[in-house]
């Protein structure tokens, strides 16, 4: 595989982080942020094996293969451990293409290019990029690995597209199609006869938000990503978190006892803390109104007690300006407090979120937490 190989296994396997725009940091106005090496991403897929399974994404390590150093991005779920081999990690704004090194599976899958894959990331808009490349693979059906080529297009359709996905609108994104056809002397049943088509979108702050294969009938969406940097270091960090509220799943929780399972904030220094909340459904998002308490309870708080709160309005997004100008709707609230009559010192300090069942509505909620970590 060339170019569109590397686009089909990053849409079938690769959850990455990317960077944002920005070049100081505010805790009260900044946008999400920049990607770092600690990004992890929560992914709802639909697996070639059947069904859906939640996958947890984050960097573990790195290896070189053809003097190409990748870094090694792991995939967990309940049933199975996945491998993507990438570079650079994270992706940032000004970076052009992406270097695929390839893929392993528990569940017995494995991809890899007769070298480094480097993916150009920005062709012009509309133009079909061919391909033509060579890979070995094992794959569902097969005993042993095969040699394979892949022959296709894929096409950069917008560097500004919109995604519907069941956890919401996203804007600003890049995104992708592909189509091609596997040729080779063992292709597995689920490959032949017929082309393979794929669609990939990715933002330039949150990373992978969704990609699909219709005809292997997988596919994925971003559930959740955080980052919380690295748990050994001290002093001012920040910890930062997005995800949905629904009825299935009704609580939304940042808290800095996560980070290394342990109270590590300084009580005696103010915790900034800043919340965001946007209805997913995207016309609801530009109409509907905030709601208040039973229905919606929101707390800026320590082990020992809370801080007083209330949410605004706003039509801008702090955390992701590049939904501004979209006409949508903002509930934030912020917090720049400490815990000085505390008892004991650390503390620790969160932001939660828990809705009832009267709230039939989904809701994106994203949160930072600015804080001092000492040592525990």
């Amino acid at each position: 595989m060339k170019k569109f190989a590397g686009i089909l296994v990053l849409a079938l396997f690769c959850f990455l982080s990317c960077d944002g725009s920005g070049s100081s940091f505010d805790p009260e106005k900044s946008s999400y942020g920049e990607g770092t090496e600690t990004s992890t991403g929560q992914y709802l897929v639909d697996v070639i094996e059947g069904g859906s399974r939640i996958y947890v994404a984050q960097k573990t390590g790195t290896v070189t293969k053809d003097g190409v150093e990748l870094s090694v991005i792991t995939a967990v779920s309940n049933e199975t451990t996945r491998e993507i081999l990438v570079s650079p990690f994270p992706l940032s704004e000004s970076d052009k293409t992406v270097t695929f090194g390839g893929f392993a599976s528990t569940s017995g899958t494995e991809i890899t290019p007769e070298k480094p894959v480097e993916i150009d990331l920005f062709p012009p808009v509309g133009e079909e990029v061919p391909v033509n490349e060579n890979f070995t693979a094992t794959l569902p059906g097969m005993p042993v690995s095969s040699e394979f080529n892949f022959t296709g297009t894929y096409t950069l359709e917008s560097a500004d597209a919109t995604a519907e996905t069941p956890n919401g609108s996203y804007s600003g994104l890049m995104h992708y199609t592909g189509k091609g056809k596997i040729s080779g002397d063992l292709v597995p049943a689920i490959l032949q006869g017929g082309d393979l088509t794929g669609e990939l979108w990715i933002s330039p702050i949150l990373g992978i938000i969704s990609y699909k294969i219709p005809e292997l009938g997988i596919g994925g969406d971003m559930e959740s990503t955080w980052d919380y940097g690295d748990p050994d270091e001290l002093g001012h960090k920040a910890v930062r978190k997005t995800g949905i509220i629904n009825d299935k799943n009704p609580s939304f929780s940042l808290d800095t006892y996560e980070i290394a399972g342990g109270f590590d904030a300084d009580k005696d220094t103010h915790a900034k803390m800043l919340l965001e909340i946007r209805y997913v459904d995207e016309e609801l998002a530009k109409t509907g109104s905030m709601p208040g308490y039973p229905a919606i309870n929101i707390e800026f708080g320590v082990p020992m007690g809370y801080f007083p709160n209330f949410l605004i309005e706003s039509p801008v997004s702090i955390f992701h300006p590049e939904e501004n100008g979209k006409g949508y709707k903002y509930f934030i609230g912020y917090v720049d407090q400490a815990s000085k009559n505390s008892t004991f010192n650390p503390i620790s300090y969160h932001i939660k979120v828990d809705a009832d069942t009267s709230v039939s509505s989904d809701m994106r909620v994203t949160a930072r937490i600015y804080y001092n970590k000492i040592a525990e």
